[in-house]
């Protein structure tokens, strides 16, 4: 099987498990967001992945600040197989290995939307992840690019 089908079938199961209900009509946007004065070029994927990762990447000089938005666990699970290509718990041992081997830092995790574009207002290095249609209307963040789409491969 290809890695399209492996990603499709876990993207699958995730909403069985979890019992999610999203309308085949509804059209959901998985979003790179930053302050809104932080005008950034896109990020590669070797570099969302590095970053979340803790890896430093920089832009203008300066070290992006990765916070992990896990208001929902379909969005989580979503941008972790789309950016980065791995499950929940991969990415955990991949971290908890990173941390013991190299002293990285985890990604700070925010459960609360507010919190999260908060934090991204006060920082001019925070960079996240978020579902189009869960950005408040008041709240204005940089969209750096769309990383995933519904009904895309």
């Amino acid at each position: 099987m290809n890695i399209k089908l492996y990603k499709l079938i876990f993207l699958f199961i995730t909403l069985l498990i979890f019992d999610i209900n999203i309308s085949v009509a509804q059209h959901r946007q998985l979003l790179i967001i930053t302050n809104h004065k932080t005008n950034i070029a896109p990020l590669t994927k070797n570099e969302i992945k590095q970053l979340f990762l803790g890896v430093a990447v920089y832009r203008a000089g300066k070290a992006l600040t990765p916070l992990i938005n896990k208001k929902s666990d379909f969005c989580y699970q979503v941008f972790l197989q789309s950016a980065l290509g791995m499950s929940h718990k991969r990415y955990e041992r991949v971290l908890v290995s990173s941390l013991y081997r190299q002293g990285v830092t985890p990604p700070k995790i925010h459960t609360d939307i507010n919190e999260l574009l908060l934090e991204i207002k006060a920082n001019p290095t925070a960079i996240s992840f978020i579902f189009k249609d869960d950005i408040p209307e008041e709240s204005k963040p940089n969209i750096v690019q769309e990383i995933w789409t519904s009904g895309t491969n």
